[in-house]
């Protein structure tokens, strides 16, 4: 296994059981950044691309599959408001 496999292998396991430990403790989602497409810094070209549409997307769909599982719902949180017909005629920002 050469190091890009360890990190893959890694990322796998730690970024996504952190997420889903989250989730599980009331999270509503989660934020990810180069955890998603950090490789793709040193691909050039078709390589960046097929880096971003494969293995980056599968991350998100795998991180979107457990916050979908074991996160909270933000409406739990936060329930929606009645709002009176028309309040946009009146509404003057925060």
């Amino acid at each position: 296994m050469n190091g890009y496999q360890r990190w893959q292998k890694a990322w796998t396991f730690t970024f996504r059981r952190q997420v889903q430990t989250a989730c599980q403790k009331g999270a509503s989602g989660y934020l990810a950044g180069r955890a998603i497409w950090r490789e793709a810094i040193a691909l050039r070209g078709e390589a960046r691309v097929r880096f971003l549409r494969e293995e980056a997307a599968k991350r998100l769909d795998t991180l979107a599959a457990v916050a979908d599982r074991e996160g909270r719902s933000w409406a739990e949180c936060y329930p929606p408001q009645p709002v009176p017909e028309g309040w946009y005629r009146t509404y003057r920002g925060a």
